[in-house]
């Protein structure tokens, strides 16, 4: 359980996790035959897998690739994201495809869409989204997995890969859900991320997992006491990483570099899609352009932001605003013949209040003072 109120430790600078944490790998991938793939994932337990679609596509070099690219972008290439090993957008594309296996046995196509949702990710996550100016990896999806094997493997087997690889609403409904809604994509990474960062034990993020039910195309709780550890659970990781004002920081700076390696021909657009967020970010480091040179000299553990009042409280001042990520799950409850669907924030008015405390306390302009500390000084 979450110790203390949910609001407690806010972490405005430099990180919520100090010291590493201990060495816990959550996922053991191996092939003991050319047709057999065996998982082990501490949250969903051990699978089997030997359909050949799904192992045509886990071994395809595009999939693969996603080993490198953390979950939590530039946080862990410059040590201020603690957790080992690091959380990757393979693990999680295996994971979110495992609880949609779970959930949905039958129904190969929304495990299909489940392994392949994040296939277009690019280097370093969503730091290129500060980038670009918007969520590239849903907007030139298509355009990337084009130019993969993807296509080929899917038709092979009888798939649409424009439908397996579709972000439109409602086509996926396990897989995808508007927030606060449950789904697997979102359960997937906040499941994964509260054992990482220690915020729950493995044995507890199987109960939550447990007690999960699909019910009209969507997943929902059917423990109120279970359904409110995960809400909770879910914004301390929000507070943690996803929402964390010094990642915020460290992105932004993260952004800039990346886009003015690109306008100095340091770095090619399609090198977001080939090689390791460490690679990648090595090459923009070591170019020795003064201008990319002031931005990165900030991407760093030395680096620290601190939450001020305004742009004149400090030399370098930030104005950022936070993505604040909340889930606010439906729950299953039977009473005799009669089922009825609630909001967790419905049933639960406590939970309700800390929630809306936390939006309001984390909505708005947020004002980082930028500076830096060595080591000896």
């Amino acid at each position: 359980m979450i110790a203390g109120s949910l609001l407690d430790g806010i972490p405005t600078a430099p990180n919520d996790i100090e010291e590493p944490m201990p060495f816990r790998p959550r996922q053991h991938v191996d092939w003991p035959s050319l047709h057999t793939l065996r998982v082990k994932d501490v949250l969903y337990g051990d699978f089997t897998i030997t359909e050949p679609v799904l192992l045509h596509l886990i071994n395809d070099a595009s999939f693969q690739r996603l080993r490198g690219i953390h979950q939590h972008g530039i946080t862990p290439v410059v040590n201020v994201n603690k957790v080992r090993p690091s959380v990757c957008r393979f693990e999680h594309s295996l994971g979110a495809m495992l609880l949609v296996r779970i959930l949905a046995p039958d129904d190969l196509s929304q495990q299909i869409a489940a392994l392949l949702h994040d296939i277009s990710h690019t280097v370093l996550s969503h730091v290129a989204d500060y980038a670009f100016g918007y969520v590239i990896h849903e907007v030139e999806k298509d355009d990337y997995v084009a130019t993969t094997a993807i296509p080929k493997i899917l038709s092979q087997f009888g798939y649409d890969w424009r439908r397996i690889t579709s972000e439109e609403p409602g086509v996926w409904t396990l897989l995808e859900q508007p927030a606060p809604l449950l789904c697997a994509d979102r359960l997937d990474y906040g499941l994964r991320d509260m054992v990482a960062f220690n915020v729950f034990s493995n044995e507890h993020v199987r109960l939550i997992i447990g007690q999960f039910v699909v019910h009209d195309g969507r997943i929902m709780c059917s423990d109120i006491v279970l359904a409110r550890d995960l809400a909770r659970g879910y914004m301390r990781c929000d507070m943690l990483a996803w929402a964390n004002p010094h990642h915020a920081g460290l992105y932004t700076f993260a952004g800039d570099a990346i886009r003015l390696a690109l306008t100095h021909g340091v770095i090619r657009k399609d090198e977001l899609w080939t090689g390791t967020d460490r690679e990648f970010w090595d090459k923009i480091v070591t170019c020795g352009i003064k201008e990319i040179d002031e931005k990165t000299r900030y991407v760093n553990d030395r680096t620290t932001f601190t939450i001020v009042s305004g742009p004149e409280d400090g030399e370098i001042v930030l104005n950022l605003k936070l993505k604040i990520r909340t889930i606010d799950p439906e729950i299953l409850v039977r009473t005799g013949d009669t089922v009825e669907v609630h909001r967790l924030s419905d049933l639960d008015k406590d939970y309700a209040k800390e929630r809306n405390d936390y939006i309001n306390t984390m909505s708005g302009p947020i004002y980082l003072a930028v500076s830096q500390h060595f080591a000896g000084k």
